[in-house]
């Protein structure tokens, strides 16, 4: 005998409870995005007075931005929830979509703003300086005009027009190239006593052609004060010792580390004429004065280091300076001179 054993038929009754909990299953996914997108608008609307007291200075197209006329045809890129919420849309799966669509138009405006701000940027960066190291300027200077006849009385010219002439100076008679990087720091030491004509002569011819060699430099001015008798060594020992210890004494082991590479010690009546005549930091010491128009263009004698005189500090210092022991003009420039003859290898370029 064979028994077949007959199933009953499920039988699904639909109750109302049966139909809200279908449709719950159906619209909760929706729910859920809605319920994010309210959290954003509620966000967005704590934070608001917050972005109109910020923005408080803003001018009449931002705030217009902010609140929109409702009666304008400009289009508002905003969020439109609200318009969405008040539409009625007559089923789930149309709000949905449209809820997507805004979103996606949404994210693409805000997405072509960031990259409108993105490029108003890069124009930006691109118009301020670089904040990149400068290249080193080259080592023979691009313009150098080479001997100039100078005329050796004092110029004609007011203390105005000698500044106009010279040229922009950084603070305290100090200058540097703008467009690269000096290959020499050189401290430039004037003694001075009574004889303005010539400090400003040599100011006129002497700063352009630190400037078309390329030069970080500053000039400093030394004037005895006192009326007893000149004593040019004791000042220009008293001016590098004041300028090495204000600008470039590190520590008490760093005596031979200073900001400026070499000091030069000019005199007030010597007008350089050419300017092939580097005034840079050369590894000895230079006499940059050699050839003199006074002495027919000849070193009168081996030993002169006087007029213009070019050293390092380490060497100023291995000579222990200028003898502060002659008084009046002359004497210590030939003392200078001996003081290298006994230093042993030294030379005097």
């Amino acid at each position: 005998m064979v028994v077949v054993r007959v199933q009953r038929p499920r039988v699904s009754r639909h109750t109302p409870a049966a139909k809200v909990w279908a449709w719950s299953v159906k619209v909760l996914p929706f729910l859920l995005v809605l319920l994010v997108v309210v959290a954003m608008c509620v966000i967005a609307i704590t934070r608001a007075p917050a972005l109109q007291k910020r923005n408080s200075k803003s001018n009449n197209i931002h705030a217009a931005k902010l609140k929109p006329n409702p009666g304008s045809s400009v289009p508002n890129n905003d969020f439109q929830f609200e318009r969405l919420l008040n539409s009625k849309p007559p089923s789930v799966n149309s709000f949905v979509a449209e809820l997507k669509n805004e979103a996606t138009g949404y994210c693409v405006d805000k997405l072509s703003e960031f990259h409108r701000n993105l490029e108003k940027a890069r124009v930006i960066s691109e118009g301020l300086e670089p904040c990149q190291p400068k290249l080193w300027c080259p080592k023979i200077p691009p313009v150098l005009y080479g001997i100039e006849q100078l005329d050796s009385a004092a110029i004609n010219m007011s203390e105005e027009e000698i500044v106009d002439a010279v040229g922009t100076m950084g603070f305290g008679g100090s200058w540097a190239p703008e467009d690269c990087k000096a290959r020499h720091s050189v401290c430039i030491i004037i003694p001075y006593r009574d004889r303005k004509d010539h400090l400003w002569t040599l100011l006129y011819r002497l700063i352009p052609v630190l400037k078309r060699q390329q030069l970080d430099f500053k000039i400093f001015v030394v004037e005895q004060v006192s009326n007893v008798t000149f004593n040019k060594g004791a000042i220009m020992n008293a001016a590098f010792l004041t300028v090495y210890r204000s600008y470039g004494l590190r520590g008490d082991n760093d005596w031979d580390r200073g900001l400026y590479g070499c000091y030069v010690f000019h005199d007030v009546d010597m007008l350089p004429e050419d300017d092939r005549n580097m005034y840079s930091c050369p590894e000895y010491p230079r006499h940059l004065s050699v050839a003199v128009n006074e002495f027919k263009y000849q070193l009168p004698y081996h030993q002169l280091v006087g007029g213009v005189f070019s050293i390092r500090p380490e060497h100023f210092f291995l000579v222990n300076g200028y003898s502060n022991l002659f008084w009046g003009w002359g004497g210590e420039d030939d003392d200078m001179g001996y003081r290298f003859a006994m230093a042993g290898p030294l030379k005097i370029e």
